[in-house]
């Protein structure tokens, strides 16, 4: 689910639902993305993003986000697209 999230917002697909249907913006929404996460939650893979998310700054944030894509053995060109955004 993370990662999906993130190769969305890369391609400018971030997908919304409402009333059932889902709809793309090109507009990103970081409480949605948090919520997105938090919902996906339920055996505790996120944790860490969540603390960063709710007390770290940016580069922590960016910094947690690249090992969940190492250790989850994605592409590591997703990281350069993490350190590209703000």
């Amino acid at each position: 689910m993370l990662i999906d999230l993130i190769l969305n917002r890369k391609d400018n697909q971030n997908i919304i639902i409402k009333k059932g249907k889902c709809y793309t913006t090109s507009q990103y929404d970081a409480k949605r993305f948090y919520n997105d996460i938090s919902n996906d939650n339920v055996d505790g893979l996120y944790n860490d993003i969540l603390l960063m998310l709710d007390s770290g700054d940016e580069l922590d944030i960016k910094k947690v986000l690249a090992n969940y894509i190492i250790y989850g053995d994605y592409n590591l060109d997703i990281i350069k697209y993490i350190y590209s955004v703000n």
